[in-house]
């Protein structure tokens, strides 16, 4: 009797891809995606930056193509209780912001499109870089964005901000 032994190999692609928009996205944005257990569609200048590993699902790591201290992390995450509302997630999310180094100069909540967003510096390196945080809240799942770019940046940085908050973070 012979006993055959079947092996299957399943490999889950991590894969991050730039949509072609039907529309023109403005100040060098392009949809970037991916097709992970928490997927997600959002602008970012995909030109400016290069994807490297992230070492984790749902997340993916961009470094500047001029100065690779400046990153941008798209990561798609499960909401551990669906239960929280979007006002009280925001409520809740910078508590800690300053014991970690941020100083947040703006915040705010865009019901509209079930997301927020903060703005702001380290209290270390306010002349050299800022920073960009947004959350979408989904039912289950929620998509963090952050970037953090010189202070040269700003202008095109603040433009960019409303751009991308007008977009839900779902792939369609």
């Amino acid at each position: 009797m012979r006993n055959t032994i079947i092996i299957c190999l399943v490999v889950i692609a991590q894969t991050c891809y730039a949509q072609k928009s039907s529309t023109t996205l403005p100040y060098g944005l392009q949809l970037m995606g991916n097709n992970e257990q928490v997927s997600f569609c959002v602008p970012i200048p995909v030109k400016e930056y290069n994807e490297t590993s992230s070492g984790q699902r749902a997340k993916k790591l961009f470094i500047n193509k001029k100065n690779k201290k400046y990153q941008l992390i798209l990561q798609g995450l499960f909401r551990s209780d669906t239960t929280v509302s979007i006002e009280n997630y925001f409520a809740n999310s910078y508590a800690t912001a300053e014991e970690e180094g941020k100083i947040i100069e703006k915040k705010e909540l865009l019901n509209n499109n079930n997301c927020f967003y903060a703005t702001g510096y380290w209290n270390n390196a306010y002349y050299s870089s800022r920073f960009i945080e947004i959350t979408w809240l989904r039912k289950d799942e929620l998509v963090k964005f952050e970037v953090s770019y010189p202070v040269a940046d700003s202008a095109i940085w603040k433009k960019r901000l409303q751009t991308i908050c007008s977009y839900s973070s779902v792939c369609e």
